[in-house]
């Protein structure tokens, strides 16, 4: 016999949670996102996994949610984007699709949850530095007509964008702007 990948695994009731709670930074105790949007803790279940790498612990995205056959897993980070590592989130991004599998998903392919899965990696933009904001304005200058964000952390590798239908790489700003406002 194989494994017990899921040792201690509940079902998805269980993980229950808000987009604000998900989001909180736990140094500041101020949310990122203070929406009432109900979630699921994608970290909590993380702690329920085990053997999926021997002894070295998952990392995870904060939440979970799906609205309309779609998959939804958002990473918040409440500092400037020049401050997070790029393999920090690559690996959240990887481990959350390999969690996902082994666990709430782990009856469809890895194909099925990718042709559903959107990944959200959004940061404070309020503690940018100035360079970084003039960055930004640069690169909108240069792309004027381009609905495409830019995409960063190295997240627009072939290797991870099979994994998900569509990655965003945003500020909480104008992930409330033109997104959550409209989305959900």
């Amino acid at each position: 016999m194989g494994k017990n990948f899921t040792k201690g695994f509940c079902p998805l009731c269980n993980y229950k949670s808000l987009l604000a709670q998900t989001s909180l930074n736990t140094a500041s105790m101020e949310s990122l996102l203070d929406s009432g949007t109900e979630v699921y803790d994608f970290d909590k279940l993380a702690e329920t996994l085990s053997g999926l790498r021997g002894d070295e612990a998952l990392n995870s995205c904060d939440a979970y949610f799906e609205k309309d056959d779609k998959i939804y897993l958002f990473e918040f980070k409440d500092q400037p984007r020049c401050n997070i590592p790029n393999k920090v989130i690559q690996q959240k991004a990887f481990d959350s699709v390999a969690q996902l599998l082994m666990s709430w998903k782990n009856g469809d392919s890895q194909q099925i949850v990718s042709s559903k899965l959107v990944l959200f990696v959004i940061f404070n933009s309020e503690k940018e530095r100035s360079y970084e904001k003039t960055s930004k304005k640069i690169y909108t200058m240069a792309y004027p007509h381009s609905q495409e964000e830019p995409c960063y952390f190295g997240l627009d590798s072939s290797m991870l964008k099979e994994y998900f239908v569509r990655i965003h790489t945003i500020s909480i700003d104008c992930f409330i702007e033109k997104i959550y406002a409209v989305d959900f």
